[in-house]
């Protein structure tokens, strides 16, 4: 059980239960009431004291690389984009560093809160069973991670047929296994028809949707239309990417039909806005998708799987662009967390990213010291002004309690990182 916590739901029922109490049995949320009503109920059960903390269901990182740290303090030329340095990172990857890389990443992703991943990865000189060594790795630290690999023709045509190969014996591989997802990685802008046709075929046969980079940057809209006659959202949908199972990362080119194809799809556009502002180039979006009723959901890209950074970076660009209607409240339960929360539940086909009974025990304890009072009308305007994931106290995955009082419970911090050191130095010398 955990006690005496301040509930924030975040699902169909906002209703903010201080001195609150959630009772978890194996992986699900039990029950939920007060701390009285749950200690009457269930007495003699251990229990977790939430005390001047908020009990919120975990975040969930709608896109991500897990092999980014090795990017941080790399070289990197003042016109270099993170395309093109992340390129040059797959070219160089082991296996090993694909595993330490996703390791650092989960140490990340629980000190920040963060208990579901969507995570897209690439490999291309270290491919068949790559997204083993990140699950693996999430595994091991006990997170929720869907994985994919990034088919591209960037490297050679067999390359690309070799990630379609990847993406479908992962799949296969990971039946039964309650903590991971799998779909179709897709770097769109580098596919030839054939080897797009091969990706859907093999998605549909191995039952998995896709996770697809969708306009970038605006060259990727020109090569499209110049090869294919298409704006890139349109040869998706042409060609059967799209629907209620595609995550559609970056989005920051697409015309006002593309946004309206991707609605009708009922797809996926994730916003990553500090990847996208370190780029100095356009953002996507996102106050006019949000108008149009497109499931806008945020993700970090190469940035670290901090939800609650990401968030506040989100509320401040759209404050900027949106105009004085925009609310905090609109972004923070809209794009953070009732989208993001709305995809994990389809992609696993079950309840996640609210505290409700039956609903998996994806959970977070935040001592959060807030200066003025909290409930239902300004919690949002909380998290997007004065939320910090430096405050998670305790991170629960399914039950398990990954993180206690900021103390890793199922990776070992210190050995982690100094090894990742190590093979950093070694692939910073093969770029």
């Amino acid at each position: 059980m955990v006690v005496h916590g301040t509930l924030i739901p975040l699902g169909e029922n906002r209703h903010i239960v201080a001195d609150g109490a959630l009772r978890i049995e194996g992986p699900r949320i039990t029950d939920i009431g007060t701390s009285a009503e749950i200690r009457a109920k269930y007495p003699g059960e251990p229990c977790l004291d939430a005390k001047g903390m908020l009990v919120m269901p975990g975040m969930i990182c709608a896109h991500t690389h897990l092999d980014a740290p090795f990017l941080r303090g790399s070289k990197r030329s003042p016109t270099e984009r993170s395309r093109g340095l992340r390129w040059k990172l797959g070219l160089a990857l082991s296996y090993e560093d694909i595993r330490y890389g996703a390791l650092v990443s989960c140490i990340t992703a629980i000190r920040r809160g963060t208990t579901t991943l969507f995570a897209q990865h690439a490999s291309p000189r270290a491919t068949p069973y790559s997204l083993d060594a990140l699950a693996e790795a999430t595994l091991q630290a006990g997170l929720r991670a869907c994985l994919s690999y990034e088919v591209s023709e960037r490297l050679s045509v067999a390359n690309g047929r070799q990630g379609i190969e990847e993406n479908v014996r992962f799949a296969k591989r990971i039946k039964g296994e309650p903590l991971l997802a799998a779909s179709m990685g897709l770097a769109s802008a580098t596919l030839s028809e054939g080897t797009l046709a091969a990706a859907v075929g093999a998605a549909a046969l191995a039952n998995v949707g896709f996770h697809v980079h969708v306009a970038a940057e605006r060259s990727d809209v020109h090569d499209c239309l110049t090869q294919y006659g298409l704006r890139p959202v349109e040869r998706l949908r042409k060609r059967g990417v799209l629907g209620p199972r595609t995550v559609a990362a970056d989005c920051a080119f697409v015309s006002l039909t593309e946004m309206d194809l991707l609605r009708e799809a009922k797809a996926w556009v994730v916003h990553t806005p500090r990847a996208q502002a370190s780029e100095g180039s356009e953002l996507a979006p996102i106050a006019e998708m949000l108008k149009r009723s497109l499931s806008v959901c945020l993700g970090s890209d190469t940035f670290p799987q901090d939800m609650f950074h990401e968030l506040q970076a989100a509320y401040l660009l759209y404050r900027q662009r949106g105009g004085p209607d925009a609310s905090p409240e609109e972004l923070v339960a809209q794009v953070a967390l009732q989208n993001n929360a709305a995809l994990a539940s389809r992609i696993y086909r079950d309840k996640l990213g609210e505290l409700a009974v039956g609903a998996l025990a994806d959970i977070i304890l935040v001592a959060y010291p807030g200066p003025t009072p909290l409930n239902e009308e300004n919690w949002a305007a909380h998290l997007a002004t004065g939320g910090d994931a430096f405050h998670v106290d305790t991170t629960i995955v399914g039950g398990q309690v990954l993180m206690r009082h900021g103390s890793l419970l199922t990776l070992d911090d210190e050995a982690i990182t100094a090894r990742a050191r190590e093979l950093a130095q070694q692939l910073w010398a093969r770029w």
